[in-house]
């Protein structure tokens, strides 16, 4: 099947965020963020030098605004939010050094940003002008903040370390309460999902493994070793109907599991790494951030076979750095059991 590459970023992709209107905004380790629009398959925004390293995460506010966290060196004012056009809005202060996540609540009342020297803070958008301020700092940790994640209903929110371990937070109207700190991991936290029921929390570590825990007692109800290899699991995602969970590492594979049972139900091996990915919200597509081993021709589009069932197109740049939509409409063939 024929895919549509779309050039733009010049870095690795190190995050990717969908919006309901038909937009995929990607971040990249040069610093820039781009915007596309998937019916057009074109650049529409893009923003340079957002940050002097790299932009870590991305979240969209209510408003349609962008709010984009990464890494000034170890200095602050790592976190900006940027206006659907990517004009910046607002630098917002507090952390101290490179922030690495950032996410919205499901009320989009609040936001929660992670980052150097094991810091979360929570904003929320207060006074006549608009502007987001701090609410509430928390430094729970003893190492940097690498994920962060709110549960569907808003009412609890994950962090995850560097530190090997996970803190569990009650959450009400801004204001975070330690409930739990999971520990089990032996290496960093690199990704955390909650399931849609909320009864589950999953987290992928460096240590290769997956984990599911239940929030409401902090015990550890699943482990699946050797998830991944090769530098662990670092994306973990719950689809939104539920059923399945998908994870991706640098081994260059993303697999499927079956979130009732954790069965491995597909394995799509790749050319390329993935780091991060997300699941629209109708469940039908996968879209993965990824860093390819090849280098496409330097033009708007090519063709290029297809994993089986991959579809719609990918955005990269010349030295192959690009986003992929993956369909699950159809069931994947040839798939291979591990």
């Amino acid at each position: 099947m024929d895919e549509q590459l779309l050039y733009g970023h010049d870095g690795i992709v190190k995050c990717v965020l969908l919006r309901s209107n038909g937009q995929v905004a990607s971040g990249s380790r040069r610093g820039s963020i781009i915007i596309h629009a998937i019916s057009s398959n074109k650049v529409e925004y893009r923003a340079d030098n957002v940050f002097a390293n790299y932009v870590s995460g991305l979240c969209y506010l209510p408003n349609g605004y962008l709010v984009a966290c990464g890494h000034n060196g170890y200095v602050g004012n790592g976190l900006k939010v940027f206006s659907p056009s990517l004009e910046l809005v607002q630098t917002l202060e507090g952390h101290d050094g490179p922030v690495e996540c950032v996410t919205i609540s499901p009320s989009g009342s609040h936001f929660a940003s992670g980052g150097g020297a094991g810091k979360m803070i929570i904003w929320s958008e207060l006074g006549e002008g608009g502007e987001w301020a701090r609410v509430q700092v928390l430094e729970d940790h003893t190492g940097w903040i690498l994920a962060v994640c709110f549960s569907p209903d808003g009412k609890q929110l994950a962090t995850g370390s560097r530190d090997q371990s996970i803190n569990l937070y009650s959450f009400n109207e801004g204001n975070a309460i330690l409930a739990h700190t999971l520990e089990g991991h032996t290496s960093r936290v690199r990704s955390l999902s909650f399931s849609t029921d909320c009864k589950l929390l999953c987290s992928g570590s460096n240590d290769d493994s997956i984990k599911c825990w239940n929030p409401a007692d902090g015990s550890l109800v699943k482990s699946i070793k050797k998830a991944h290899t090769i530098f662990g699991v670092l994306s973990v995602s719950y689809s939104p109907n539920g059923r399945i969970l998908v994870s991706a590492g640098l081994d260059k594979t993303m697999k499927i599991w079956d979130a009732e049972n954790f069965e491995l139900k597909h394995t799509f091996e790749q050319e390329f790494n993935t780091r991060r990915l997300t699941i629209t919200a109708d469940s039908n597509y996968i879209v993965s951030a990824t860093k390819r081993l090849d280098s496409p021709p330097a033009v708007s589009t090519t063709s290029r076979a297809s994993p089986p069932s991959s579809t719609s197109f990918s955005t990269s740049s010349t030295s192959g750095n690009l986003c992929r939509f993956w369909s699950q409409t159809k069931t994947p063939h040839p798939s291979r059991k591990s």
